[in-house]
């Protein structure tokens, strides 16, 4: 479990993952929104303002850890629920009391995986919730053919290459 758990942070970031309609993306957390521009902040601390026009999607963080804690504790209610209701009976086995054995600790890593995943995903909603409301049609679809490099290397996006 404890090694389940390393892989699954290790894997999942507390960034949301912004799509541009260029085919880039943005790593960054939102730090706000209105109905035009999303506020970020990248992995170097510099704050973008990001227009509708360029966002094609958003992927908001904590989702998949969420959904991983709301399946581990889907298989251990099952496993716990099945060992209490037999509880006291006179037919017991040597496998009596493994459901709570197992199941305790898979419920305990799905808590512990559902409610920080919650939390961040929440956070990140809440923060790009003006944009998201404004614009019923995202995502936007992407063009078919795009440049993976829109300024010559090595200008870091999102500023524009120097004006010569």
């Amino acid at each position: 479990m404890a090694c389940l758990i390393l892989c699954v942070f290790a894997g999942c970031s507390t960034t949301a993952t912004i799509s541009r309609t260029d085919g880039m993306a943005y790593e960054a957390n939102i730090l706000g929104s209105d109905a035009n521009f999303l506020r970020v902040r990248d992995s170097y601390g510099r704050e973008i303002l990001v227009s509708r026009e360029e966002v094609a999607d958003i992927d908001h963080p904590g989702n998949v850890i969420y959904t991983i804690g709301l399946v581990l504790i889907a298989m251990s209610a099952p496993m716990i629920i099945g060992d209490l209701s037999h509880w006291g009976k006179s037919q017991q086995s040597e496998w009596s009391g493994m459901g709570l054995v197992i199941g305790i600790p898979e419920a305990v890593t799905g808590l512990c995986l559902a409610i920080p995943g919650w939390v961040h995903y929440w956070h990140s909603k809440r923060q790009a919730k003006a944009f998201e409301d404004a614009n019923p049609i995202l995502p936007v679809p992407r063009p078919a053919m795009f440049s993976p490099y829109p300024y010559p290397y090595p200008a870091p996006y999102p500023y524009p290459p120097p004006q010569q």
